[in-house]
């Protein structure tokens, strides 16, 4: 993929509404096009950005708002290019990739690609208003949650998905948008929300299968768990029902004493006292 074709920064961190400068550089005096590309997570294919002819720029419809190409390769020095965008959205997390070509799109001449940037948006998280909250507290549900993580892979062309008894689910599932970076390699976690019910079901088999293009070829790795008894729920509904018992009959022993009480203490006729058996 590289031939003398080098990008600056390798790996960026951003919040949305930041501003973002990539830079391409290269030797080549007589490549006079640069081409600029977008990968997205999870997808082995790029997309074009745009591309500078000299010091023409020509920009894909779907990246003319916000992204730009700045430039000059039409004198016979060193090559440096710069693609700047502003981050509108966690769409906007990919692999960013330049190459340096000696004519344009329609030569069929040969690009020679840069190692790439890898871009991750941080999405701010609001907090729940408050009759969201009040809503989930009055349709209160029981669930499980399940976790899935796979880590020490390189490069990042993963997916994730999950399996109840051996079909698909979408329903619950909380995927990372994108391979997070841990040393020299990289790591990905998700999450699998399922009912009570479900998981207090013995036979249920939980899976989760981790897909994995290494550039050639595609391997999968899975690994699962099964539900398991009620008995837990048993042990806790049974030891709640004793204890609403306990009060119960504590407070019908107190209200009896009281009663006693109150008949030794009354002065009058005994027809007036009601004692309790």
């Amino acid at each position: 993929w590289v031939r003398g074709v080098h990008q600056t920064p390798p790996a960026l961190i951003r919040s949305l509404g930041d501003k973002v400068q990539l830079v391409c550089t290269h030797g080549q005096t007589d490549y006079r096009v640069m081409l600029w590309y977008q990968q997205p997570p999870g997808q082995t294919e790029i997309k074009l950005i745009g591309y500078l002819n000299y010091y023409e720029v020509k920009m894909e419809k779907p990246y003319e708002q916000h992204f730009s190409i700045h430039g000059d390769l039409s004198k016979n020095d060193a090559k440096n290019v710069s693609l700047i965008f502003s981050l509108t959205g966690d769409e906007d997390s990919a692999v960013y990739y330049c190459a340096a070509s000696l004519r344009g799109l329609c030569s069929f001449t040969e690009a020679y690609f840069g190692a790439g940037t890898k871009l991750t948006v941080l999405v701010k998280v609001l907090k729940p208003s408050v009759s969201e909250c009040r809503n989930r507290k009055d349709n209160k549900q029981y669930n499980k949650t399940l976790v899935c993580v796979a880590s020490d892979f390189y490069p990042d062309h993963v997916s994730v998905f999950w399996q109840i008894d051996g079909g698909n689910v979408t329903r619950g599932v909380a995927t990372d948008s994108s391979a997070r970076r841990d040393g020299k390699y990289y790591r990905i976690t998700s999450r699998l929300m399922v009912p009570l019910t479900q998981w207090y079901t013995p036979e249920k088999n939980f899976s989760c299968t981790v897909s994995f293009f290494n550039g050639n070829k595609t391997t999968y790795s899975s690994n699962w768990v099964r539900g398991i008894e009620e008995r837990y729920l048993r042990i806790t509904h049974n030891a709640k029902l004793s204890y609403a018992v306990l009060i119960v009959k504590s407070s019908f022993f107190g209200v009896f004493v009281v009663v006693l009480l109150l008949c030794k203490l009354k002065v009058g006729p005994p027809s007036y006292c009601v004692q309790a058996t």
